[in-house]
């Protein structure tokens, strides 16, 4: 398939690829490999792991109490 950027650029030296393969391989925990793919997937990891852990999404119910139900 090859590089969007590329096809329309004609410039080498995406700024993402090599990204999704880096994520692949952090989640695997695979970090030299992941940061020799793209210096950004490990703290992009990091990153996502830390909001998910750290605080819900918004708009989620995690954490809020259950409503009672009216008979």
């Amino acid at each position: 398939m090859g590089c969007p950027w590329r096809r329309l650029t004609g410039r080498g030296a995406c700024p993402v690829c090599g990204l999704t393969r880096s994520v692949a391989l952090a989640w695997r925990g695979r970090w030299r490999e992941s940061f020799a793919a793209h210096r950004l997937g490990v703290p992009l990891v990091v990153a996502v792991a830390a909001r998910v852990l750290v605080r819900p999404v918004p708009g989620s119910r995690a954490g809020s109490r259950p409503r009672s139900r009216a008979a």
